[in-house]
């Protein structure tokens, strides 16, 4: 990694609506600026992490993404082009996550999602947006907005650094299903030291 970062995030905005099945539909938007193509070359693509490796549908949003290829616990983002010093790509996708709640876990009769996005560990992201549809949602934590029938947790991240949410909802709000909960320390973030998530530029 270079001594002082090649790239930064302006914008992670990330939207998410629980399915009746109780998997996810979620999409994320990035705005990924380049501050110095000198060390690494130009951005021609980037790895994001995702939350566990049982997700399916993943699709391009945006024309600025050429291809992308599921590696499982990550996507790699292939872009449109080349990205130079002082230039942003910004692109999304979409995709369909599943195995991110876990029932009865604090409370009976309740289930709770937990979910913590990737994190860039050489890069600051200076805006991170997690909007979460509040249809049938009881509690949630960290505190945030609501906007638009989202509730909107906002947050900036230094390198490396991590922001978690959860939501709980009642045991019959949704398709939640024994055989499909979040596994403890390997695809949620029950368990920060073993958590799977993460995000980095690999552009070289």
């Amino acid at each position: 990694r270079a001594d002082t970062p090649t790239d930064e995030i302006e914008h992670f905005i990330i939207t998410v609506d629980v399915q009746d099945d109780a998997s996810l539909k979620m999409t994320y938007h990035i705005d990924w600026k380049v501050l110095d193509d000198e060390e690494y070359g130009p951005l021609e693509w980037v790895d994001i992490g995702m939350p566990n490796s049982n997700h399916s549908e993943v699709t391009e949003l945006t024309d600025t993404i050429d291809f992308i290829e599921d590696k499982g616990r990550s996507l790699a983002i292939y872009l449109d082009r080349e990205y130079y010093q002082d230039e942003i790509a910004s692109f999304e996708f979409s995709f369909i996550q599943d195995h991110m709640y876990q029932i009865d876990r604090f409370v009976d009769g309740e289930t709770v999602f937990a979910y913590t996005p990737a994190w860039f560990d050489g890069m600051e992201v200076k805006d991170l947006t997690i909007r979460w549809n509040e249809d049938k949602a009881g509690a949630w934590q960290p505190d945030c907005t609501m906007e638009d029938g989202y509730l909107v947790f906002s947050s900036s991240l230094q390198q490396g650094e991590r922001y978690s949410i959860t939501v709980a909802y009642p045991n019959d709000a949704f398709g939640f299903s024994p055989d499909r909960q979040a596994v403890d320390g390997q695809d949620d973030d029950w368990d920060e030291d073993t958590y799977d998530d993460y995000g980095y530029a690999d552009n070289y």
